[in-house]
């Protein structure tokens, strides 16, 4: 909801959104042994198929007060784009044209 323009470019209808209080409600009620496992699975099936190794990690953390400029959304949208063109060009190197995709970077 915060960025009309990311709504434009994931094509998200906006009025269907929930709100941030029902998406953090959802997710506070997932015990930390449901995420383990879920990781797990999705771990399990990416080493199978050869995509992921499973030797980095990238996530959201809590915000806490730094000295860093805090980013903007178009620095995020683009930052997220930027690591997904990649990774999808990996996975089509590895499993060729089954892996059809736009590269989406300069619109971002």
């Amino acid at each position: 909801m915060d960025s009309s323009s990311f709504q434009h470019f994931a094509r998200v209808d906006p009025l269907r959104i929930p709100g941030k209080s029902a998406l953090q409600a959802d997710i506070g009620a997932i015990r930390a042994a449901t995420f383990k496992a879920l990781n797990g699975a999705l771990l399990a099936a990416a080493k199978a198929e050869q995509v992921e190794s499973g030797k980095e990690l990238r996530m959201d953390a809590t915000v806490t007060e730094s000295h860093i400029t805090e980013p903007s959304d178009s620095r995020l949208r683009f930052d997220a784009v930027r690591v997904m063109i990649r990774l999808l060009y990996k996975a089509q190197q590895r499993l060729g044209p089954s892996i059809v995709f736009r590269n989406r970077q300069r619109l971002a």
